[in-house]
């Protein structure tokens, strides 16, 4: 349970983080 609740959330932070990064890129061609 403990074990699964950690990746889950490690899951969830790269998932945030991924999409920021693509967001910034999504940005950067809408500029271009």
């Amino acid at each position: 349970m403990t074990r699964y609740d950690g990746t889950y959330r490690q899951k969830i932070k790269l998932k945030r983080l991924l999409s920021k990064q693509f967001d910034k890129e999504y940005k950067r061609k809408r500029a271009l």
